[in-house]
């Protein structure tokens, strides 16, 4: 053991650990006696103006009391200070919603839409919103946040892909069979899984990096063999390339083409390389729709 490890275990147990203990106006707030947890974040907020954490709890105790035009101030403020900015906004929109002030609760749906907003459930479940259900602004708010959840939904490259999901029987390309896939959506449409049985089995994590541009995949099968592709559409035609090794260390370039055909069918060809240059084939697969 570390000689330095017994000293520092020992002291976990010796010193208190301890939780931090609420402020009465968060006590307060917990109780439900809103008219003194406002009485208490007023006090608080008449020694430090700027305590964004105390004009949130004000926010929360004038909510409580329905004070709601007096609430959204309150949390405008707890924003101003940069006190949890976007969650002090969307319960300011709250309340204006519920002061009748639908312009500006619109107005401050749309700017935290625009900072990324992605409680879709929250903000279709919510009580307070129902005012705004009837305005035909609220089906942009919905659709903006609804993006913001679900941005690989509604990309094009992420849906480049798509005609290599389903659940398929696989052959050579003579015909003999070679195995099965279920290839599926996951991550919201951010990723394709595949779930390879045959002779070996594997999965691979296909998935278009926004970052990089390209669509990357990572494979390993059953024995831990690993490959990493890069790639993209080429030509209609989607084009992996990536180094791979076997368990002896041996390294190769591999290049995998997917390839539409009629009936709905998928071709994949490998390629191999020792150069990067010089491929030779190195197997034929089609994918054939499973029935029913």
């Amino acid at each position: 053991m570390n000689r330095y490890a017994f000293p520092l275990i020992a002291a976990l147990f010796v010193l208190p650990l301890f939780a931090e203990e609420p402020s009465p106006g968060e006590q307060a707030l917990a109780s439900k006696d809103w008219g003194s947890a406002e009485r208490l974040f007023r006090s608080a907020l008449s020694a430090d103006a700027k305590n964004g954490d105390a004009w949130f709890g004000l926010g929360d105790a004038l909510y409580g009391e329905q004070k709601f035009g007096d609430a959204s101030d309150a949390y405008k403020h707890a924003a101003d200070v940069n006190f949890q900015p976007m969650r002090s906004q969307y319960r300011e929109a709250k309340c204006l919603s519920r002061a009748g002030e639908k312009d500006e609760a619109f107005a401050l749906l749309a700017a935290i839409n625009r900072q990324g907003f992605q409680n879709v459930n929250g903000l279709t479940s919510e009580s307070d919103f129902a005012s705004l259900h009837t305005d035909s602004r609220w089906n942009a708010v919905v659709e903006a946040t609804t993006w913001n959840a679900t941005p690989c939904e509604h990309t094009a490259e992420n849906r480049q892909f798509d005609f290599w999901i389903g659940e398929w029987n696989v052959e050579t390309a003579t015909g003999q069979k070679a195995g099965t896939s279920k290839i599926e959506r996951i991550l919201n449409g951010c990723a394709l899984l595949e779930n390879w049985s045959g002779a070996g089995d594997g999965k691979s994590l296909n998935i278009y990096n926004v970052n990089r541009k390209q669509w990357q995949q990572f494979w390993v099968d059953a024995s831990g063999e690993v490959h990493e592709y890069a790639g993209g559409l080429v030509n209609g035609e989607m084009r992996f390339e990536g180094p791979a090794a076997d368990h002896e260390g041996n390294r190769t370039m591999r290049r995998m083409t997917f390839t539409r055909l009629d009936g709905g069918r998928v071709r994949q060809k490998g390629e191999v390389s020792r150069d990067g240059k010089n491929w030779s084939a190195e197997y034929e697969l089609i994918y054939v729709p499973k029935q029913g």
